[in-house]
């Protein structure tokens, strides 16, 4: 069997090169950044049905809850976006720039 025809059907079973997390050479451990810590606890923490703070909308957004971005899953929670807006105070200014808006002429 050639090795292009093996190497497709055995491709990453059992490869000991394939290492994830901390076995990666290229680990960061806390020290990572925004984008990627967020990737991360996606992929680390389950998606539960619902927003982890209303309980009526599918979560979409990952939130982090004390501020501190370390790769700790408890300190995140899945929430909807109205949520994540509330939490951080987006939604109020947002509220406030359109009212001002309709308020000027």
């Amino acid at each position: 069997m050639r090795y292009i025809r093996w190497h497709h059907l055995n491709r990453g079973e059992g490869w000991p090169h394939f290492r994830k997390g901390a076995l990666n050479p290229q680990w960061k451990g806390d020290d990572v950044g925004y984008g990627a810590l967020h990737e991360w606890i996606r992929g680390n923490k389950p998606k539960p049905e619902l927003c982890e703070d209303c309980g009526e909308h599918p979560p979409f957004e990952v939130m982090n809850i004390i501020g501190e971005y370390k790769r700790d899953v408890s300190d995140f929670k899945w929430v909807c976006r109205a949520c994540h807006m509330k939490e951080d105070g987006r939604m109020s200014n947002l509220r406030s720039a359109t009212r001002i808006e309709i308020l000027l002429p």
